[in-house]
Parts: C-alpha cells; sequence; structure tokens
C-alpha cells in the first residue's frame, strides 16, 4: 500500500494502516486498529459508516454484523472534535467520500442507526430544519445533521461541489414534495432506507406493506400528540389506502395524521399536506361521518380488518392513543 493520506487541518499524516485500509486520520499516536470498530460494539458511541458499490468487497473483520442486508459496510469511529478531510482514498478503490451513495450514520447512540440513500425523484423532499453551512464530505453533513438536530434529522441535502449541507425533516411525497425537492445549489437529498429504532420506533410488515412506526401505550389530545411525534423526528400515521392501516394493532382506537383543522370539510394528510381523496374518504369513514358534531376536526381510526373505521372527533378535549411515523425508503 503506498497512499497516505494528509489531514486537512495540518495535523501529522495517517500513519500506513496496520490492515489493508486507510481511510480513517487520527490526530493520537495510538496503534491503528484501535479505532476500526464494527457498530455492534456497544463502547463505540459516534460510528460513521462508508457502503461500498457491491463490487468491492470489505474484509469480513470490518463489516458491520448489526446490519444483516448490508455486507459491505465499513465503520469508522468518529470523535465529535475530528472532521473528515474531504477526500478519503482507499487502496485498490480510490474514491471521494462525498461521491459515496450511501452512508450509515449514528449520532450519540448505537441506537440511532440507519442507511441513507439519494433520492432520485424529484416529487420527493423536506422541510428545512434550519439555515445550511458547509461540510468537508457528504458523511460529515449527515454526522452533523444528526449531532444539530438528533432524531428530528431525518433527511438531508448535500452539494458535492460546494459542500453545502442542508437539514431537513421527514420526507414529503407528490405536489407538496416535489415544491420541497432541493435546488441545485442545495445537491443532492439523502433519505433513510432504513427503520430509527430509537424511541421505541419498530419495523412492522404486513403483507407487501411496511412501516417504522410507534404505536403508543397512553393516550394524549391530537395537539399533543401531534408535538411528540414532530419532537421525535416522526408524523403520526397516514394511511392512503384500508389495507395500510392493518399495520397498526387491531382492535384499539389511534388518533392519526388527517384533520380539516385548516379548512372546515377539507381533510388533508399530515405528511405532506394533501387533501384526501373523496372514493378513499368515503371508504374510510363509518357511515354519517365525519359530521363536525362539537367542532370536530381531527380523525381517530380503529383497526377491524374492514373498510369505515374511521371517525371525527375535537382535538382539543378528547385523548386517544396515536401512532408516529418515521418515514424513510423502501426499495
Amino acid at each position: 500500500m503506498t497512499s497516505i493520506i494528509r489531514s486537512s487541518g495540518g495535523g501529522p499524516p495517517v500513519f500506513p494502516l496496520c490492515l489493508m485500509f486507510e481511510v480513517y486520520i487520527t490526530h493520537l499516536p495510538l496503534p491503528c486498529q484501535l479505532w476500526w470498530r464494527s457498530p455492534s460494539i456497544p463502547a463505540v458511541s459516534n460510528v460513521l459508516a462508508v457502503h461500498h458499490p457491491p463490487s468491492f468487497t470489505l474484509p469480513a473483520l470490518w463489516r458491520s454484523p448489526s446490519i444483516p442486508a448490508v455486507s459491505n459496510v465499513l465503520a469508522v469511529h468518529h470523535p465529535p472534535s475530528f472532521t473528515l478531510p474531504a477526500l478519503v482514498e482507499v487502496p485498490q478503490y480510490s474514491r471521494s467520500l462525498v461521491e459515496v451513495q450511501e452512508l450509515h450514520v449514528s449520532a450519540a447512540s448505537l441506537e440511532r442507526q440507519q442507511i441513507f440513500t439519494k433520492v432520485t425523484s424529484s416529487s420527493l423532499g423536506s422541510d428545512r430544519l434550519g439555515q445550511a453551512w458547509t461540510d468537508q464530505s457528504l458523511a460529515g453533513c449527515g454526522l452533523s445533521c444528526k449531532g444539530k438536530y438528533g432524531s428530528r434529522c431525518q433527511t438531508f441535502m448535500y452539494n458535492s461541489n460546494t459542500g453545502l449541507c442542508t437539514p431537513g425533516s421527514f420526507l414529503k411525497s407528490g405536489t407538496f414534495g416535489a415544491a420541497l425537492a432541493p435546488s441545485a445549489a442545495e445537491g443532492d437529498l439523502f433519505a433513510p432506507i432504513s427503520c430509527d429504532t430509537s424511541d421505541g420506533f419498530t419495523h412492522v410488515i404486513s403483507g407487501t406493506l411496511a412501516a417504522c412506526i410507534m404505536a403508543s401505550n397512553f393516550s394524549l389530545n391530537y395537539p399533543d400528540a401531534h408535538a411528540l411525534c414532530l419532537h421525535l423526528g416522526a408524523h403520526l400515521f397516514v394511511s392512503r389506502s384500508i389495507q395500510r392501516f392493518n399495520l397498526l394493532p387491531p382492535m384499539i382506537k389511534y388518533v392519526i395524521g388527517l384533520t380539516d383543522i385548516a379548512e372546515e370539510g377539507k381533510f388533508v394528510w399530515q405528511d405532506n399536506g394533501e387533501t384526501i381523496m373523496e372514493s378513499f374518504k368515503t371508504s374510510l369513514f363509518n357511515s354519517g361521518e365525519p359530521n363536525d358534531i362539537r367542532g370536530e376536526d381531527c380523525v381517530n381510526v380503529r383497526v377491524t380488518g374492514s373498510n369505515h373505521i374511521a371517525n371525527d372527533y375535537p382535538c382539543d378535549t378528547f385523548k386517544h392513543r396515536f401512532v408516529c411515523e418515521r418515514s424513510y425508503i423502501r426499495y
């Protein structure tokens, strides 16, 4: 191996790595093996893992056993005080880290592990969480977003030419998603393809459908449930088909992300602001509902395995259990 990576901050060059790769820079005179860790090792808190193309095989020692679906994942310990250089060379497969298409980010807790992938659809976008900043790498952008915003960081945008990094909330689709798609200056949008299972969230499957949800075992009114889900980087559960409600535990009444708070009679989905289709609205609501008795602007459902499972109810005074949903892309 002849490649030597030098730090961008004037630090010493990296020692030729003891094993096979030269991907990490340390300013400490310690044996390099101490810095190679798998996400399965509990002692490591801030872990960055770079997913390499299928054509490139990593040694088994450096694969991530905690992500069985992704075999070629290299985990690198990333102290908060250290900034990754813009260019990271890998012998036999030299490549700028800013060009890597997927990365695995774990900020502050190994229980917050997500794999992010580049979003190619122009109909997907996200609300910006705050002002953009300049970061030296795609990986650094993802880690900074998680570090600044925690679980609220569900997407981020990165421009590999300028280093501009923009933090984003959960994905939105359709007309609203297209309006929130990244601009040319913001670069590419990256979104999770795995379920962030922190805070009690779990990956649930029903037939061909799947979701990343947290079903509460306590009750809140709509404003509080809505606020709690947003705090967890999620939104209240939404479903545009009766079948998708089968992802929820049966025979329990849950508040969902559907309201006509903004305009009476116009029910919109919380995840993207789109109006519910009239045909689905007819299938979803019980006979005579929604009826707006007592100013009912929020919606609850009880999953029974059939149609007509929803009712409108007063948002502030009634409390129900609720389901938060985190967005992710599933291929």
